[in-house]
């Protein structure tokens, strides 16, 4: 969509631009576009990344499980995508980097208390390079993807 801006008060500029209408196609590349659209495969993650079927352009990516942390502490998380992710935990955004945006990382930090924290990632690719990965370290260790020994589905599939 293109729109052009002028200020009330600029007498230099003219006629105004007359208005342009919105399209009538939804756009999905947003956080109420992505709720309106229906899985086509659905599956379990061993890891948070974008899977080998996944096609070049225009998907998105819902991870929604469990996430065990072994101590309490403040958890630093590193949320890498090209394009939109958002990253929530027990329904607290950590990481919002939402939006049609070029290769980056962000940073979230959250204190967690030993145990299990329910954890959603969402993540959308619109067009061109595509990228997803998730890092967390606590205050005495080093950046490191998020070990697949720390992500459930169900809560009954956790050994004690």
């Amino acid at each position: 969509m293109s729109r052009s801006f002028v200020k009330d008060a600029d007498e230099s500029v003219g006629e105004r631009p007359p208005e342009i209408p919105l399209s009538e196609h939804p756009n999905y590349v947003t956080p109420r576009g992505l709720a309106q659209l229906h899985p086509i495969k659905s599956d379990l993650a061993m890891q948070i990344d974008i899977p080998d079927y996944a096609r070049p352009e225009s998907f998105a990516l819902t991870f929604d499980g469990y996430l065990r942390v072994f101590a309490d502490g403040l958890y630093d998380f590193r949320l890498a995508s090209d394009d939109g992710a958002v990253l929530r935990i027990d329904g607290e955004t950590v990481i919002d980097r939402d939006g049609p945006q070029s290769p980056g990382e962000s940073a979230g930090q959250i204190g967690l208390a030993a145990g299990l924290h329910a954890i959603s990632l969402k993540y959308f690719q619109d067009g061109g390079g595509k990228g997803l990965s998730l890092r967390v370290r606590t205050a005495a260790a080093e950046l490191q993807p998020l070990s697949a020994k720390a992500l459930f589905h169900h809560v009954e599939s956790i050994a004690k």
